[in-house]
C-alpha cells in the first residue's frame, strides 16, 4: 500500500518557530507519509531527512518588498497547483501566510489536495491587506491550524472561519532534543557563579520589542546581571544603538542566530520575552523545559495560555506584573515593570526554584508525541 504524499509547504527553513515547527513534523512524519518539503527560498538551516523531495516553487530576493510579494500570489499559486497534480498530493500543509495564501489559492485553482494550514500569529495584529486575504481566503481551506485556542477564537469571531475548520494544535516540542542541545539535565538552573544571567530568544524585529528589554537592563544598572539576546533580524542596528545609547556594551551580548540555541539558554537563569503580540511563542516552552523562570509580555494570544491557564480572557493586558500560574505576566512595551520584575527574581533564590519546578511542570504538557499524534489526526 503506497503512502499518502504530504506536502509541507513555507518560505524557508531558516530559523524561526514556524520554521522549527516544520523541521520537527519533517522528521516525525516522513517514515509515515512521502512527504514533500515546498520552498520559496534556498535558505535552509535545519537538518532534512534524506527521503524527502525538496521543490523550489520560487527564489524569492531577499529585498523583494511585501507589495511585489503580494502581487506575485496567483503566478505561485499557479505553479503550485501545477506541481501538486504533477506529484499527486494527497494533503497539502502549509505555514505562514504568504504559503497560507498560495495554498487556498492553489485549490481554487483547481488543486485536489486536502488543505491545511497552519496560523502562528495573531492576523488583527497584520497589515490590512494581510486581513483581507485572511477573511477572503481561510474559510476554504479543509482544515485551519490556530497554534493557539485566544487565536482559534480570533479567527472564528472576527475573521469568519468556521468553528467546525479550526483545529486548535500547540507546537510540537522536542524535550529531549532541547534538554540534550543544553547538555545538561532538566531543572540544573545553571549559572549560578559571576553575574546574573537573563536571555532572550527571537528574530530581531519590532515584534519581539527586544529594545525594551534593553532599556530594562538600562533600569537595573546597579545590578550585576548580563542579557543574552539570541537571534538575528533587521532591527540589529537598532538594538546595537540602544545599547551604545546607554553605556551597556558589557552587560547586553548579542550573540545573532544559533542553530543550537539551548546551549546558551541552559546557562541562564532566567529567561525574559518581551514581544507585543504572539501567535504561541514556542521559545516560553522550550525555556520551561530547562527548568527556566519565565517572565513575559502579556501580549496576545500564546504567553497568558502557557503562563496562566486558568485566565485566558485576552480582552485585556495586565497593567501590572502579574504572578501567574507558571511565570510572571508584564505589561506590554514597559521597561520599569519588566525590570521590577528582573530584580525580584534575581534577589529571591526561593522564588527562583518554585517558578523553575512550575516551569518543568507547565512544560510536560507540550511534549513533542502528544502534538505529532493531534497532526497526525488531522492529516489521516
Amino acid at each position: 500500500m503506497s503512502k499518502k504524499k504530504l506536502a509541507i509547504l513555507i518560505i524557508s527553513l531558516r530559523g524561526g518557530g514556524a520554521e522549527r515547527v516544520a523541521s520537527i513534523l519533517l522528521q516525525e512524519l516522513h517514515e509515515v507519509y512521502d512527504v514533500h518539503l515546498v520552498l520559496m527560498s534556498r535558505d535552509i538551516v535545519y537538518d532534512i531527512p534524506d527521503n524527502i523531495r525538496i521543490h523550489y516553487l520560487t527564489d524569492q530576493p531577499a529585498d523583494e518588498s511585501t507589495l511585489s510579494r503580494m502581487m506575485n500570489l496567483p503566478r505561485l499559486a499557479w505553479a503550485y497547483h501545477k506541481l501538486a497534480r504533477r506529484e499527486g498530493f494527497d494533503v497539502s500543509l502549509s505555514f505562514m501566510y504568504r504559503p497560507n495564501f498560495i495554498n487556498v489559492l492553489a485549490r481554487k485553482l483547481g488543486m485536489k489536495a486536502r488543505v491545511l494550514i497552519s496560523e502562528r500569529n495573531n492576523p488583527s495584529e497584520q497589515h490590512p491587506l494581510f486581513r483581507f486575504l485572511v477573511r477572503r481566503l481561510y474559510g476554504d481551506a479543509d482544515v485551519v491550524v490556530p497554534n493557539a485556542a485566544g487565536m482559534g477564537r480570533e479567527l472564528i469571531n472576527n475573521f469568519g472561519v468556521p468553528e467546525a475548520k479550526v483545529a486548535v494544535i500547540h507546537n510540537p516540542v522536542d524535550f529531549s532534543l532541547i534538554r540534550g542541545e543544553g547538555d545538561i539535565p532538566a531543572n540544573a538552573n545553571a549559572g549560578t557563579e559571576g553575574p546574573f544571567r537573563f536571555v532572550t530568544l527571537g528574530r530581531l524585529n519590532r515584534t519581539k520589542n527586544q529594545v525594551m528589554l534593553v532599556e530594562a537592563m538600562h533600569v537595573l544598572e546597579d545590578k550585576d546581571c548580563v542579557l543574552d539576546i539570541i537571534g538575528e533580524g533587521d532591527q540589529r542596528p537598532v538594538i546595537e544603538d540602544a545599547i551604545k545609547k546607554y553605556g551597556l556594551e558589557k552587560r547586553v551580548n548579542l550573540l545573532g542566530f544559533r542553530k543550537n540555541p539551548h546551549q546558551y539558554m541552559a546557562d541562564a537563569n532566567s529567561f525574559v520575552y518581551g514581544s507585543n503580540f504572539e501567535g504561541f511563542p514556542n521559545v516560553l516552552i522550550e525555556a520551561m523545559a530547562l527548568g527556566l523562570p519565565v517572565i513575559s509580555t502579556d501580549c496576545r494570544f500564546g504567553p497568558r495560555e502557557i503562563l496562566h491557564p486558568t485566565d485566558t480572557d485576552y480582552s485585556r493586558s495586565v497593567s501590572a506584573p502579574l504572578r501567574a500560574e507558571y511565570g510572571y505576566l508584564q505589561p506590554l512595551n514597559d521597561a520599569k515593570a519588566m525590570a521590577d520584575t528582573m530584580r525580584l527574581i534575581m534577589e529571591n533564590s526561593d522564588l527562583r526554584e518554585q517558578m523553575s519546578k512550575k516551569s518543568l511542570e507547565r512544560a510536560g504538557e507540550y511534549e513533542k508525541d502528544k502534538i505529532i499524534t493531534r497532526f497526525r489526526q488531522i492529516i489521516g
